[in-house]
């Protein structure tokens, strides 16, 4: 679901593409003693593992969890290659250094085991396989379609559709992807990138601990948003459906409209246990103390709608 890079770009670009997810195979061959020098690259409770590109051409350096290490030392006695969803990190000793973001059997960064749907931060936002839900933006201005084909452990994937009612010619569907890990659910959608394939941008939606006070920066769409948990156990009544158990979370980005004229916008999206999604409320004003509670606030920007 991610793109992926060729050994040259890593090469040549990997610090201008820190931080970008990318998608990819290799072999691991060596775990390397955690020497002063590797621990200030890796960071606390990581390693360095040496591997080989598939073709078994070209070297390079991955970064993974610590508590991984046992599965790495049985994949490099079997000479079997780990799938991996990576960052990565620049270079060590001339050869392109990558971060362990996930693998095929899921699992987070600390390699922890991950949450159920029914339990957790990703109750929040589940995503069994089959699993359907739609979503209104306006009245009825545009839909949003979401299907679940396809779970792995700390990963469900599938189609967003996206319609105009009346307007047939405007449909269009992409992959999604929800990824789970201990304290966190990141949503990427995905577009067609120059190259024809599919380029994911993600999205951290929800960060733990879900309890008030909780806040996060995310850059979506290269804009700076501050969110922050402002509301837990909330009941929320959405046209005919009410739904329990359910976290405010608040949004907050600065805008510029052009010249000088700058305000402050205001997403209060709601996530209801079992549930996952349940809409979003807007605002804006001038300044700070100009932006509505979300109590005060009736019309649904989005709302669920199954």
């Amino acid at each position: 679901m991610y793109p992926r890079l060729t050994y040259r770009m890593l090469l040549n670009d990997g610090d201008f593409l820190k931080g970008e997810k990318f998608t990819g195979v290799v072999h691991p061959r060596e775990i390397l003693k955690p020497v002063a020098k590797l621990r200030r690259i890796s960071g606390k409770d990581m390693r360095v593992v040496k591997a080989l590109t598939t073709s078994g051409k070209n070297a390079l350096y991955v970064i993974v969890p610590a508590a991984s290490l046992q599965r790495i030392s049985k994949l490099i006695k079997k000479n079997k290659s780990l799938d991996l969803v990576y960052t990565p990190a620049g270079l060590y000793a001339g050869l392109p250094l990558i971060k362990l973001v996930g693998d095929e059997r899921g699992g987070d960064e600390a390699g922890e085991s991950l949450p159920d749907f029914g339990a957790g931060i990703a109750s929040y936002y589940p995503g069994e396989k089959g699993r359907r839900w739609t979503i209104v933006i306006g009245d009825r201005l545009r839909l949003l379609e979401f299907e679940i084909t396809d779970v792995r452990p700390g990963i469900s994937r599938g189609l967003r559709h996206e319609s105009v009612p009346g307007r047939p010619d405007l449909d269009v569907s992409n992959p999604f992807m929800i990824e789970y890990a201990k304290n966190s659910v990141s949503v990427s959608i995905g577009a067609p990138g120059d190259d024809g394939q599919a380029a994911m941008k993600g999205d951290l939606l929800i960060k733990g601990p879900v309890a008030v006070g909780t806040r996060w920066t995310s850059t979506s769409g290269g804009v700076l948003r501050q969110r922050e948990i402002v509301a837990t156990n909330v009941i929320v009544s959405n046209g005919s459906s009410e739904y329990n158990n359910a976290i405010v979370i608040k949004e907050v980005s600065d805008v510029t409209a052009g010249g000088n004229l700058r305000y402050i916008a205001v997403t209060y999206y709601f996530y209801a246990a079992g549930f996952g999604f349940v809409g979003c409320k807007i605002d804006s004003a001038e300044t700070p103390e100009g932006i509505r509670s979300y109590e005060d606030i009736d019309e649904w920007f989005m709302r669920r709608a199954d």
